[in-house]
């Protein structure tokens, strides 16, 4: 005899196994949120690909947040501590401006 659910139970097994591997890409992901980079890794990551000596500059003049190797010359970047960084030159929007008046003023005063 034919089981009637057999069809069921296939895209059950399915669903499961997407279920499972989305969890899995999830840990991953999290893992590397507090991952470190180096130099080049940095220069790959952001988004522009700046060159090594502009990465050093913004180091040299602190506007990166960035990690000395101890006892070396090395530089390291903690992956989440970047994306805070890059988060802060976000522009308001319009709406977002005339949300705020104040704050339009502060910018229209420099």
């Amino acid at each position: 005899m034919i089981n009637p659910f057999e069809n069921l139970e296939n895209k059950l097994d399915n669903i499961y196994n997407i279920i499972q591997q989305m969890g899995e890409q999830s840990k991953s992901q999290t893992r590397n949120i507090n991952s470190w980079m180096d130099i080049d890794s940095l220069c790959a990551y952001h988004p522009n690909h700046p060159s090594k000596k502009t990465v050093y500059g913004w180091t040299y003049k602190g506007k990166i947040p960035h990690y000395k190797d101890p006892g070396g010359k090395g530089v390291r970047f903690l992956t989440s501590e970047i994306d805070e960084w890059l988060k802060t030159g976000k522009v308001a929007t319009k709406k977002e401006t005339s949300d705020n008046p104040s704050q339009f003023l502060k910018k229209r005063k420099k």
